[in-house]
């Protein structure tokens, strides 16, 4: 990897970046504040681009890792219309 001239260490603080914000997505959504579908649908959108990202080079090296990341894009996608009622819901 290093001598191809990327640094992964980027690519893993910016994961780390986009989890953390989930991490209290999942908590205001559990606690059901007001502003947790709309925070929600932010992470959301994280974890989609991350995945989507990521899974360009999983593919490529080795089909079998791509295989999370394909189930996560499914259950972010399906999630989708019920996080947009949540927000319509508010004013």
């Amino acid at each position: 990897m290093f001598s191809e001239g990327s640094i992964p260490v980027f690519g893993l603080v910016a994961h780390l970046f986009a989890g953390l914000p989930c991490i209290i997505a999942s908590w205001a959504l559990w606690a059901r504040v007001p502003w947790s579908a709309g925070w929600g649908m932010f992470t959301m959108g994280l974890i989609l681009y991350g995945n989507l990202s990521s899974m360009g080079e999983a593919i490529f090296d080795n089909p079998a890792r791509a295989i999370p990341m394909v189930i996560i894009v499914l259950v972010v996608m399906q999630s989708f219309p019920f996080m947009i009622k949540d927000i319509q819901r508010y004013p």
